[in-house]
């Protein structure tokens, strides 16, 4: 089955875009779509209802699951030929790797063209959805709002040595910041960060305490 569920993530709202009569067609002797989704689990159940109410000739099925396990699985069922997504909502790096292996397809979304650059893929292959943000937080009773950091150079103060944590699975935030910083600047900023002997956990913020 082709790539027919486009969505669009404006806050809690979430829209079906229309496709072509013929991939709706199509799609509806298919019977079925399959969705692989790392978004939470109350926004895809939410878009595929909505997409369920616009085309009820479709079925759709989905499977929420972190990014590395959607990886995991994605790769070892092309390894075994036998795809089972017909849909996939995940990072932009993830979905360069799947490029990579040809697992993607290219999907002309209409859509697409009210997008920036740095929001889509030049040749197709996936269209954005959100963007996350990523902020620095800190314990208001422990730590002065004078004397909180204020920027990420301010983590770089030897004070916060051993005392801030970190979600250590935000690799799209080390590249982020190697395009925004540079390449050279980056790289260095990231090494003397990793000397302040941060502390790993999923789900955290960059956050002295």
């Amino acid at each position: 089955m082709g790539l027919i569920l486009v969505l669009s993530l404006w806050g809690s709202r979430i829209v079906c875009h229309a496709a072509s009569p013929q991939l709706i067609k199509a799609a509806e002797q298919e019977g079925k779509v399959v969705y692989y989704s790392t978004m939470s689990v109350q926004e895809t159940d939410k878009a595929v209802k909505e997409f369920m109410k616009k085309y009820p000739g479709i079925k759709a099925e989905y499977f929420r699951i972190t990014k590395e396990k959607l990886v995991s699985r994605l790769l070892a069922e092309d390894s075994a030929d036998r795809t089972m997504a017909d849909v996939v909502s995940v990072n932009d790096m993830v979905m360069e790797l799947l490029r990579i292996r040809n697992i993607l397809g290219p999907y002309n979304n209409p859509e697409a063209s009210a997008y920036s650059p740095g929001f889509k893929d030049r040749s197709g292959y996936w269209t954005g959805l959100y963007g996350p943000t990523a902020v620095i937080v800190y314990n208001t009773r422990l730590v002065k709002p004078e004397s909180a950091p204020k920027t990420y150079e301010d983590l770089l103060d030897p004070k916060w040595k051993g005392k801030m944590g970190m979600d250590g699975s935000k690799w799209e935030w080390f590249a982020a910041q190697l395009q925004i910083m540079g390449q050279e600047k980056g790289l260095a900023f990231m090494k003397r960060l990793a000397s302040q002997d941060l502390q790993f956990e999923r789900g955290l913020p960059c956050s002295p305490s």
